[in-house]
């Protein structure tokens, strides 16, 4: 049947062809041998007739004279043979003589009233020598334009019979020869062009042309220019696939998607596969979904229905928008989408659809949150940094001078007193370490830590914070991971989370704290920018109390932001977590739902080399080691300065003080011997504790060397952490803490 269906297409092609050929050949043709008839006509006409003019003018001419003679001498029968000799010479119609007389003597061939005559005359004159001449009458001959034109006209008949002949044999033959060399090629041509398959490499033209023939026509540059547009068509299509492939790939890494919503923009028309994945669906799923019901309802907030509704009128409306709108999921997780609305109209101005360009800037949204904390992490560091240096020193002076004191008063109210002062001291240090710890400027001591068996030692202590109506649960799952962090202020986050918890559970509940190995993947750190994808040891401290909304979430790791009453919270707990966890190259994540509880989760990194867990230190004091030890101590700040000498001497310590580089430089020359020296790092002049303490070094080789700050951000601290063989202490500190460290270093001294 499709051969069949196609013969007939040839056949009906080439009828079409040979109809257009016979009108563009045939025609013409006609034409122009009709028209060299016509003038052939003409031209014959005149000449036949110019010829008969001139007949008629030369047989007057010749014979003038002789009918003159025979008219002088009446000779009848002449004349009347001479007219009747006119008569018989073709196209000659009448010949008539008249004489002087009046007597006419005429001859007729036939007798016609036609008007189209030549007529000429010719005077019949007797000459007489000398005498002159005398007229004798006159010769007239009438010649028939008529006989000319029918002569003619039979010669126009032939002509037209020829040229008839001639065309239609001509046209016959340029039929033939056109439908062989023309007509058949071109339309096996369009054949092929016809049934030729999808894919245009198969395009191979044939027009089957004559064997032997090696000249090329007309017909073989158009295959060859067939052939020609086949490859650019080939070579623009693998130029617009590239192209769309790349700008596929360029929106989908710039995570740009596009969808087509119709007038009312209930429902999509058209969405790509970017903004079906976006909405976490398939384009058929899209093409078929409701925009209020399944968009609005389930991915948006209150907020943000009232906020895409306005949106919507204004689009449908007429007006162009960008909105950006937070989608959240069934599984908690989310992506913020920013969309471009661009309306597009007919002819009378009628809004047809709404084509939407759609950006996925979760990155962009999660970047600005992050600098925003940032900022404010280093404005409050900053401020931090600002204040701890001289509020440590006033601590310190505050406490050693109470330290001290409390050696000399016997009074017990006095004493009672003093330590209550002292524990406000504490509460004060711990303050401002909160504060650091937060802005992630605490000096840590980081060592492999075995954090299931600290928490295990731990817990204890952290039962007895819980209090006796919290149910406290410690669940460690086996082959837990180290990690690389300061196991002091780990206790300490630990212990701030359990006394949040138990704070969240006034009537008594269930806490549990659990120890796990955690793998945070590429799709949750695209989520959560702060935290780096990899192996993870993940605290997680869970309690059944009355839990957080999402705002509280947000506020709750910012200094000084507390949900409790006043006076029974600094709101600092959550913050130093969430900066210790910054600091420790770690993470920290809060869940919570009012009436549902709560879950902070800690990460610290998965140690990668196989490091050895380093025990906890058992802190152990012996004053007696110190007596007899020489101390330089380096102080700018003079009040601290004499608390600190006067600590140093009742531990039965030799000690000389100084405040700069100069009179540190001075001491050290006049003393005879210097076991330790105990340096500030913030110091006046050109010099700081560091670079001091070098120097001091090529002077007292043998001395070593503790430092102490109130401030952290200096040249003995990189990225939080203490670098490494430092000895350190932090201000405020208590005069066990200094006997401890100057009696580890003369042990340490003693042992080499």
């Amino acid at each position: 049947m499709n051969v069949r269906t196609g013969d007939l297409n040839a056949s009906g092609q080439r009828s079409r062809i040979a109809s257009r050929v016979i009108r563009s050949t045939f025609y013409p043709l006609l034409l122009t041998l009709t028209l060299t008839v016509l003038v052939t006509t003409f031209v014959s006409y005149q000449t036949s007739l110019t010829a008969l003019e001139t007949r008629v003018q030369r047989l007057g001419s010749e014979h003038q004279a002789d009918i003159a003679s025979a008219l002088w001498q009446f000779d009848t029968e002449t004349v009347e043979a001479e007219l009747a000799n006119f008569v018989s010479q073709p196209g000659i119609q009448r010949a008539v003589v008249s004489d002087l007389t009046g007597k006419v003597f005429e001859r007729s061939g036939q007798l016609s009233d036609s008007e189209d005559l030549v007529i000429r005359n010719f005077s019949l004159v007797r000459r007489n020598g000398d005498q002159g001449s005398e007229e004798l009458g006159t010769l007239t001959i009438e010649a028939n334009r008529m006989d000319i034109w029918a002569t003619v006209r039979r010669r126009v008949i032939a002509l037209i019979a020829i040229a008839l002949m001639s065309t239609v044999f001509a046209t016959f033959l340029i039929i033939r020869q056109f439908n062989k060399d023309v007509i058949v090629p071109l339309v096996r041509v369009s054949d092929n062009i016809r049934n030729y398959s999808r894919n245009w490499h198969d395009l191979q033209i044939d027009p089957h042309r004559e064997q032997g023939s090696e000249q090329t026509d007309e017909l073989d540059d158009l295959v060859k220019s067939i052939h020609e547009m086949r490859n650019q068509i080939l070579h623009a299509r693998k130029d617009m696939e590239t192209g769309e492939r790349r700008l596929v790939q360029a929106a989908h890494l710039a995570g740009l998607a596009y969808c087509t919503y119709d007038a009312k923009m209930e429902n999509i028309l058209y969405c790509d596969e970017n903004y079906a994945t976006l909405h976490r669906k398939t384009v058929a799923e899209m093409l078929q979904a409701n925009v209020k019901a399944d968009f609005f309802q389930k991915l948006l907030d209150r907020d943000a229905i009232e906020m895409a509704t306005a949106t919507r009128d204004r689009v449908v409306n007429g007006s162009d928008e960008i909105q950006t709108y937070r989608l959240q999921f069934e599984d908690g997780e989310f992506l913020f989408l920013r969309q471009y609305f661009v309306g597009s109209r007919d002819q009378q101005g009628r809004l047809e659809a709404v084509h939407v360009i759609a950006q996925d800037i979760t990155g962009e949204m999660m970047t600005q949150d992050m600098l925003l904390q940032s900022q404010k992490n280093e404005a409050i560091g900053k401020l931090t940094g600002g204040v701890a240096h001289d509020v440590n020193n006033i601590l310190a002076v505050i406490a050693g001078n109470l330290e001290m004191s409390l050696t000399k008063v016997e009074d017990s109210s006095v004493i009672a007193y003093q330590k209550t002062a002292l524990e406000a001291v504490d509460r004060g240090a711990r303050l401002t370490q909160q504060l650091l710890s937060f802005a992630r400027k605490q000096p840590l001591h980081p060592v492999v830590v075995d954090v299931a068996r600290l928490i295990r030692e731990l817990s204890p202590l952290l039962r007895t914070s819980a209090g006796e109506t919290i149910d406290l649960q410690i669940v460690s799952d086996g082959g837990i991971w180290k990690t690389r962090t300061d196991p002091v202020q780990l206790e300490a986050v630990l212990l701030n989370l359990v006394v949040n918890a138990r704070d969240a559970m006034p009537g008594g509940g269930q806490l549990t704290i659990e120890i796990s190995n955690a793998r945070l993947d590429s799709l949750y750190a695209r989520s959560n920018r702060e935290v780096s994808a990899g192996n993870y040891v993940c605290v997680s401290v869970t309690d059944s109390g009355v839990g957080m909304t999402d705002e509280i979430i947000e506020q709750s790791i910012e200094p000084f932001f507390t949900t409790k009453p006043v006076g029974e919270g600094t709101g600092l707990g959550l913050s130093m977590a969430y900066g210790f966890a910054k600091q420790s190259k770690g993470h920290l994540k809060i869940y919570s739902e009012p009436g549902r509880g709560t879950i902070v989760k800690l990460y610290l990194p998965k140690v990668q080399l196989d490091e050895a867990v380093i025990p906890p230190v058992i802190p152990t004091q012996n004053r007696a080691k110190l007596a007899g030890v020489h101390v330089l101590l380096i102080e700018d700040n003079e009040q601290l300065r004499g608390v600190i000498a006067s600590q140093i001497e009742s531990l039965g310590c030799t000690v000389r003080a100084a405040y700069n580089e100069i009179t540190a430089l001075r001491q050290a020359n006049d003393m005879s011997r210097v076991d330790i020296i105990l340096s500030d790092i913030v110091l006046p002049g050109n010099m700081d504790g560091r670079r001091l303490t070098q120097r001091l070094s090529e002077i007292l080789p043998a001395a070593k060397i503790v430092f102490m700050s109130g401030f952290t951000e200096n040249s003995i601290i990189h990225n939080g952490n203490l670098d490494e063989g430092i000895v350190f202490l932090q201000k405020p500190f208590r005069l066990n803490d200094l006997a401890q460290v100057l009696a580890e270093q003369v042990t340490d001294t003693r042992s080499q």
